[in-house]
C-alpha cells in the first residue's frame, strides 16, 4: 500500500498496532452486504463499512490488480456508493460525517477515461439522492485545494438535497 495514498496515511498516522486494524476488518460484526473468501482472506461487498475505535469508518471501495492498483468499473464505483450510503444509514449513529471525495487519487476506472472531480462528486450527490437516505448531522466531502478549483458549486447545489 502506498504511504501516499488516503488509506496509506491512515495507517501511518491513526493505526498503532496493525494485527488490531486486521482483526477489526476481519471482525464478524453485522453487514447486511456479502462477504466471500477467497484464498484465505476475507473480500467484502463494495460499500461495504467497518468501524475502527470511537471515530473512523473504513470502507471497501476497489478491487487489487496483480499490480496492487486500485481498480473499478464506473457501474462498480455507483455500486459501492449505493452501499456506501446505506451501510453509512446503519454506522453512523447520528454524527456527523467527512470523507474524501471517492475515485480521486489512485483509483483506475476500467471502463472509462479517468472521471473529473465535478464527475466524481456529481455521482456522490446523485447515489446519495436515490438511496433515500436521510442523516441528521451534516456530511462533508473534502475536497483538495486543486479539486475545489475544478467544481463548480453552484451547479453541485441543484444536485444535493443537503445543500453545500
Amino acid at each position: 500500500m502506498s504511504h501516499s495514498s488516503l488509506n496509506g496515511k491512515f495507517i501511518d498516522h491513526h493505526v498503532d498496532d496493525l494485527a488490531e486494524l486486521r482483526r477489526e476488518v476481519e471482525s464478524e460484526r453485522s453487514s447486511p452486504l456479502p462477504v466471500r473468501d477467497c484464498e484465505g482472506r476475507r473480500q467484502y461487498d463494495l460499500g461495504t463499512i467497518k468501524r475502527f475505535g470511537e471515530d473512523y469508518l473504513l470502507l471497501a471501495f476497489s478491487h487489487f490488480d496483480g499490480q496492487n492498483q486500485a481498480r473499478l468499473t464506473m457501474a462498480e464505483y455507483e455500486r459501492c456508493l449505493m452501499n456506501m450510503w446505506q451501510e453509512l444509514c446503519r454506522t453512523y449513529a447520528g454524527r456527523p460525517i467527512s470523507l474524501p471525495l471517492l475515485g480521486s487519487g489512485i483509483t483506475r476506472f476500467d471502463d472509462v477515461r479517468q472521471k473529473s472531480e465535478s464527475e466524481l462528486l456529481k455521482c456522490m450527490l446523485c447515489t446519495l439522492r436515490s438511496t433515500g437516505c436521510y442523516f441528521s448531522q451534516p456530511i462533508s466531502i473534502v475536497l483538495t485545494s486543486e479539486a475545489m478549483s475544478k467544481v463548480d458549486l453552484y451547479e453541485m447545489k441543484g444536485v444535493s438535497r443537503y445543500g453545500l
